[in-house]
């Protein structure tokens, strides 16, 4: 069996002016987290009323999306380009022919 020892008088002491440290720098961080956050969204209320008066106007609706790829030339194709492309086409994806493949399954353990 094990015998369980209970926390003498000093470290109980200890650990509660820990927790008692800990919160007041909780309370600090907290403290100092919303007066940031009070200060940012005075910031952006001012910045957002001051943008009509300056001659930004605020935009509405989407942004137009910007062309991001150039313009392809146009090909002129001709009746023999285009059977060149076909008989091409035909040719590389036809099944090859006497030639046989295995799937293999490798076991890692034996590498």
């Amino acid at each position: 069996m094990t015998s369980t020892q209970g926390l003498t008088d000093e470290q109980v002491e200890e650990l509660l002016h820990a927790l008692l440290d800990f919160h007041s720098l909780l309370v600090g961080l907290t403290d100092r987290f919303h007066s940031r956050l009070a200060q940012l969204e005075q910031q952006f209320s001012q910045e957002r009323s001051a943008a009509p008066v300056l001659g930004q106007p605020i935009p509405s609706g989407p942004l137009p999306r910007p062309e991001t790829r150039a313009a392809e030339p146009e090909t002129q194709s001709t009746p023999g380009s285009i059977s060149l492309l076909k008989e091409l086409e035909d040719e590389v994806f036809e099944p090859d022919t006497g030639e046989e493949f295995a799937i293999v399954d490798f076991d890692d353990d034996e590498f």
